[in-house]
């Protein structure tokens, strides 16, 4: 009996110098599918992001240049062009995930540019009170004689309060503008991930 349990012995020695791996030890998992399990135990899922809002904004002069020379000039001075200006607008909608919800901004569109650009920060808020927050740059038109702009960029969304703590993901959006009535509208599709939870619909269109 000694002797056979000496040959076993010897033949488990065989093996693990044969191997790097020891066969009494637990084998690490697969990264990515520890890191899948993880995601999908906090609950987060990539999901389709859309909706549409009318909002109403202001038309705020920061930089002013003279018709003429084209030199910088007070934007107070009686026929100065702005070039650079702030636009922070409000809105009310309807956005998947939030509902019936408001956004505000806080936006700057820079006419120096060639196409316009615009850059901002966002606040949508659902009826519940649930934020989620986003940045967003673009490009505008020139307006028209009649005041009315077109403008299109993308969203990145940066997180939020409630559901939306830690959300991620981007929307591009489209809209236009009239800066003789000061509304304009605009509407974005993009995916968004965030922790769903029980009560949320498991559909891409949530709203």
């Amino acid at each position: 009996m000694k002797g056979f349990t000496l040959f076993l012995m010897l033949a488990l020695a065989a093996m693990v110098g044969c191997s790097s791996e020891n066969p009494f030890e637990a084998q690490p998992q697969n990264d990515s599918l520890e890191n899948s399990a993880s995601l999908e135990k906090r609950g987060k899922k990539e999901v389709s992001i859309k909706g549409s809002f009318e909002t109403t904004f202001q038309f705020i002069p920061l930089v002013c240049i003279d018709p003429l020379s084209g030199t910088p000039v007070d934007c107070g001075t009686a026929g100065a062009i702005p070039v650079v200006v702030s636009t922070p607008f409000t809105g009310v909608g309807r956005l998947s995930h939030l509902g019936r919800s408001t956004v505000a901004s806080e936006q700057t569109v820079d006419f120096t540019k060639t196409p316009p650009e615009l850059t901002g920060t966002d606040e949508f808020t659902a009826a519940n009170g649930d934020k989620l927050f986003a940045t967003h740059s673009g490009v505008s038109g020139v307006p028209d004689a009649q005041g009315n702009v077109t403008f299109s960029g993308e969203y990145i969304f940066t997180g939020g309060t409630g559901k939306f703590k830690g959300a991620s993901g981007s929307a591009e959006f489209t809209g236009t503008a009239n800066l003789a009535t000061n509304k304009g509208e605009f509407s974005l599709r993009g995916k968004i991930k965030y922790k769903k939870s029980d009560h949320d619909r498991d559909c891409d269109d949530d709203d």
